[in-house]
């Protein structure tokens, strides 16, 4: 069922299930996450092997990080799998270029930037992108049978639409979707929304699966 940790809850409690958990933390001290983990800079900026990471940055696999500047906060995202290789990602880093996806899959003024995939990072139970949706934009209902789902939002806001009714997400709020359940996405009216998304247990959008529900268009 649906879990959303809101942004006035305390950081540090994790959400997810065996197959991975994704946590928002305030981080004051060296962090070494463990097994296959991706660690993505929401305020301030982290160092990782000499290198400063900022907003919108991030780094897979890491090994260990720092806080580079006060009020640093991560989102950090972890599958029990063994570690990868150690590999950053930069405000414009990922795949090549903003993918805007196609209505007949469901979307509707939505892009997106694949961060950390299979073909991108070499993940193997971690996927983590970027999306923007238009005012206007919104993602029919759809389910992905073998992953679970995250999804924080960044900026703006609008409606989660879950099975049993629609959930107001804003800023900070982050939301848990398991495997199979039916979900998606309608921003305000008026409002750009970006988030910072991915799968648990897989590597690509390929292997979570994707199916639209007919039923549900986000309207």
């Amino acid at each position: 069922m649906t879990g959303v940790r809101r942004a006035a809850d305390p950081t540090g409690r994790p959400i997810g299930s065996a197959a991975g958990l994704v946590t928002v933390l305030d981080l004051d001290v060296d962090l070494v996450p463990d097994g296959e983990s991706a660690v993505a800079v929401l305020s301030g900026s982290i160092v990782h092997s000499g290198l400063e990471l900022e907003v919108g940055e991030g780094v897979y696999c890491p090994g260990r990080v720092s806080p580079a500047a006060p009020g640093t906060r991560v989102l950090v995202v972890g599958s029990p799998g063994p570690p990868g290789t150690p590999a950053v990602w930069t405000r414009g880093s990922g795949s090549a270029g903003d993918l805007v996806l196609a209505e007949g899959g469901g979307f509707v003024d939505m892009a997106v930037r694949w961060l950390v995939t299979d073909d991108t990072v070499g993940a193997r139970g971690i996927v983590v992108a970027t999306s923007v949706f238009r005012p206007g934009g919104h993602h029919r209902t759809h389910r992905h049978p073998n992953a679970a789902e995250f999804f924080l939002v960044l900026s703006g806001g609008g409606l989660h639409l879950a099975p049993d009714g629609p959930i107001r997400v804003g800023p900070g709020d982050l939301v848990f979707v398991p495997a199979d359940e039916p979900h998606g996405f309608r921003t305000d009216p008026g409002t750009v929304t970006t988030t910072l998304y991915g799968y648990l247990g897989v590597g690509s959008l390929d292997q979570a699966g994707y199916a639209v529900d007919e039923g549900g268009d986000g309207r």
